[in-house]
């Protein structure tokens, strides 16, 4: 199977079927490998090429694997899943070397990330359950902790250009470092912020509501802008590597935002028609023009949107799709799907 229309295609080079739907979906820092968490509790790392697996476990977690994190030189992977367990994984010898439990709470959300402290650099794995949020090493072991949150932890993504974290939640978006339980900014929201991201530069900060619209801020001045009227929760979006465009879903419309001065507030976005139901997963390429939408029914397109009003690329899958990841060179797209079925395409 191939992805035609493209500037140079995209050719089916995997496809796997885990035991459950697909939680979570992760490439490796080189883009050689894919890991796989799966709402069964599976964890399986694929040497793409190959199709080989490096790391098969069929109960890595008890009710589901949610969240992945590789370190950021390979050798490593943290899988967290619905048993509170966070566990660091050394893939040469394919076991367990350190483990974090959070008692009551399952682990949504993990970030991995090297930063210097001192002369050296040290590895900092964040992990999110609940309320609560932990700073790990590399071997598992705490770091720190934070202090709880009001609200449950919607999401948790990396400041660019930045030893910090951000976290979303109802009542906005807050800012944390990562060398200690140091709260270093809020930018404040009324309603229920479910996901977040930050502009590639660092300017701006958009986030997704549960009452169908999106907020986003200026991140030096705290400036903020509101944007309503979509068809239901926006709980995705994406910005475009350059930072004027964000994209977001509405319903099963792409909404294309311009975000150049002076702002969004009171312009009205571009918008695209092609999937039949709700979109429910998209990312842009990390350095590219290309944006891929995945739809409840199965279908992902792809778009360039302000050069063209319909998908330049489309593919009919049978199930609903829940991951879109990018390889980090932009050269491949792994496709994680509600049956458990993982594909991968790729323009080699």
């Amino acid at each position: 199977m191939s992805i035609t229309g493209l500037d140079s295609p995209l050719h089916e080079v995997f496809k796997f079927t885990a035991g459950d739907a697909i939680g979570a979906l992760a490439w490796s820092p080189e883009g050689e490998r894919v890991a796989i968490g799966s709402l069964a509790g599976e964890l399986i790392v694929f040497e793409v090429s190959t199709q080989k697996p490096l790391l098969s476990i069929s109960e890595a977690h008890l009710l589901g694997t949610q969240a992945l994190a590789w370190s950021p030189d390979g050798k490593r992977l943290a899988s967290g899943g619905c048993d509170g367990k966070v566990k660091v994984w050394d893939l040469s010898a394919g076991v367990p070397i350190g483990e974090y439990l959070f008692k009551g709470a399952w682990v949504s959300h993990l970030l991995w990330g090297v930063f210097k402290k001192g002369t050296q650099k040290k590895g900092y794995l964040i992990a999110a359950a609940g309320k609560k949020i932990v700073c790990l090493n590399d071997e598992g072991e705490v770091n720190h902790l934070y202090p709880d949150h009001p609200f449950g932890i919607e999401d948790l993504t990396w400041r660019p250009k930045s030893a910090q974290f951000s976290v979303s939640c109802h009542g906005g978006v807050s800012v944390w470092s990562v060398m200690k339980s140091k709260l270093e900014r809020t930018y404040e929201w009324k309603n229920p912020a479910i996901y977040h991201r930050w502009s590639e530069d660092g300017q701006w900060i958009a986030a997704g509501g549960q009452d169908g619209s999106v907020h986003i801020w200026i991140a030096k001045s705290g400036v903020d802008f509101h944007m309503g009227g979509y068809m239901r929760k926006v709980d995705r979006l994406a910005w475009h590597p350059g930072g004027r465009w964000l994209a977001t879903p509405n319903g099963g419309n792409l909404a294309i935002w311009d975000c150049s001065p002076p702002g969004p507030e009171g312009r009205i976005p571009d918008e695209y028609a092609w999937h039949e139901k709700n979109i429910i997963s998209l990312g842009y390429q990390h350095h590219g023009d290309l944006l891929a939408t995945g739809g409840e029914e199965g279908h992902v397109a792809f778009w360039l949107p302000g050069k063209r009003d319909f998908p330049v690329g489309k593919l009919a899958l049978q199930s609903a799709v829940l991951q879109l990841t990018w390889r980090p060179d932009d050269q491949a797209i792994a496709i994680g799907m509600q049956s458990g079925e993982i594909r991968i395409f790729d323009r080699g």
